[in-house]
Formats: structure tokens, C-alpha cells, sequence
């Protein structure tokens, strides 16, 4: 009867204590997966557009609506809403549920 009592704490103290912390361990690791391949798609965007376009801008008023936040930032950390210039580098920011991912492109294309 012991060992009864015994496997049913330790699945009692399983079922509360480890399962939700594994639930939210992978959680956070889609959330934070699915940020980097945004990140990354965004920079390639950037990069074929060569500018701040309005194809750009439209991508991410779609992502605020889903709840990522974007910005590009120049060398000085000052919002920009345009390139700052052939051969100049901008700083893309994303941050989405208490992650943030900071990546930059170098505008190539006139």
C-alpha cells in the first residue's frame, strides 16, 4: 500500500510542478524561434528593397497588429522612417512578449 501512496505523490508533484514548467520552457522557445526567422526575414527584406519603402512599412504595421514591435534606428540610435543613406548601416529592433532581437542591415541598393 506504501508504494501506492508513494507513486501517486511523486505523479501528484509531477502533474504540478514539472509539466507546466516544461509547457512554458517550450513556449518560450517558439516565441522566441519565431522572432529570430522574423528577424531574419525582415533584414533580407530591407536589404532587397534597399530603402525604408512602403512595402516595408506595410509589413510591419501587419506585425504590430500581431503584437511585434519594430523600429529602425541609424548609428546614433535616433527612429529613422527612411535610409539614411547609400553604404549606411540601420539597426532593426523587434521586441515581442518580453523578448527582444537587435540585427542590422547595410543599404547596398539605390
Amino acid at each position: 500500500m506504501g508504494e501506492k501512496t508513494g507513486f501517486m505523490a511523486v505523479l501528484l508533484v509531477v502533474c504540478i510542478f514539472v509539466i507546466p514548467f516544461l509547457f512554458n520552457m517550450f513556449d518560450d522557445q517558439v516565441k522566441s524561434s519565431k522572432l529570430l526567422s522574423l528577424s531574419n526575414e525582415m533584414q533580407q527584406l530591407v536589404s532587397a528593397e534597399g530603402d525604408i519603402t512602403p512595402t516595408v512599412n506595410s509589413v510591419v504595421n501587419e506585425l504590430r497588429e500581431k503584437g511585434v514591435n519594430v523600429e529602425f534606428r541609424d548609428k546614433n540610435n535616433n527612429i529613422i522612417h527612411s535610409s539614411p543613406g547609400l553604404g549606411e548601416k540601420v539597426y532593426i529592433t523587434y521586441e515581442y512578449d518580453g523578448f527582444e532581437v537587435r540585427n542590422s542591415v547595410i543599404m547596398t541598393k539605390r
